[in-house]
């Protein structure tokens, strides 16, 4: 399967402007932070945001391992 890159989702930046952008982030509280990060997660895998996503423990199997000598 081959992927491409869409160039039109990405833009350059002056340092300045991606330095004002560090500055916006950085004044946010933790929690603002986290939701912000966690709603780039749920575009990027196109998951509802306001859903719980869980493990799906059937696909792992747990115990021990033998011994090897």
């Amino acid at each position: 399967m081959q992927f491409r890159l869409d160039k039109t989702a990405f833009k350059m930046r002056a340092v300045q402007e991606a330095d004002d952008q560090y500055k916006i982030y950085a004044s946010m509280t933790p929690h603002e932070r986290w939701e912000t990060g966690w709603f780039l997660v749920c575009v990027a895998y196109r998951w509802p945001e306001d859903q719980i996503m869980y493990l799906d423990r059937t696909a792992f199997r747990m115990g021990k391992q033998s011994k090897q000598e």
